[in-house]
């Protein structure tokens, strides 16, 4: 369920920028990039899950009121705990932890880091505390957003704007008043609609058009 529902969400953005008239030539043909190894991995890992429970064993004591009954649920316990019944249910990093290795991604490539504790270029942009009731995860959804440090140079700031205006590629800027929370501080992130991070830099790039032209499947 949880693939469905990330497949709609990446889909979902890419035509909506067909229909909007900005999508480049290979926006659509991403998709099945982006999705098919993550399908893959989910399906192994439902599979890993279902054969776990094939082997599954209850005895009919565990029925009794009897301490042989109290053995019997005590071995059952003894046995989900060890038989790895706990990822099944709890795996947030086959749910959100995947990244994507994309022609839309610049430095997707990269390996290392950890994805609730930093934004990894193809990753999920890590949640941020905002304020009460608020989080970094609520500014994205509508359009591309470029979280920019605080200490942004003006005239790189304004030419990305532009370059992505002129592309009529949809995108909202915050940038930090103060310091930028932990996940985000020192760095300049570019997140896409459906919250997965598509370039990060130290510093805004000199060429902002040909990042624009990336994200958008144009390049």
């Amino acid at each position: 369920m949880n693939t469905g529902i990330a497949d709609a969400a990446d889909l979902g953005w890419k035509l909506a920028a067909e229909l909007a008239g900005w999508a480049g030539p290979g926006l659509l043909d991403a998709y099945e990039a982006e999705r098919r190894p993550v399908a893959a991995r989910s399906l192994e890992e439902a599979n890993a899950n279902l054969t776990r429970t094939v082997r599954r064993e209850v005895p009919a004591e565990v029925l009794l009121d009897t301490p042989r009954g109290v053995e019997a649920r005590a071995a059952v316990a003894r046995g989900l705990r060890c038989g790895g019944v706990r990822r099944e249910f709890e795996a947030p990093d086959v749910h959100f932890g995947y990244r994507y290795d994309s022609p839309l991604v610049v430095g997707g490539g990269e390996r290392g880091g950890e994805w609730r504790r930093t934004p990894l270029p193809g990753g999920r942009a890590p949640h941020a505390r905002l304020g009460p009731g608020r989080s970094t995860l609520d500014l994205f959804g509508r359009s591309f957003r470029l979280l920019c440090a605080a200490r942004a140079d003006e005239p790189r700031l304004k030419g990305f704007e532009d370059a992505f205006a002129r592309r009529r590629v949809p995108l909202g800027v915050t940038r930090w008043d103060e310091e930028a929370p932990e996940p985000y501080r020192g760095l300049h992130v570019l997140v896409r609609p459906d919250g997965h991070v598509a370039w990060r830099g130290a510093a805004l790039p000199a060429e902002p058009g040909a990042l624009a032209d990336t994200v958008r499947g144009a390049r």
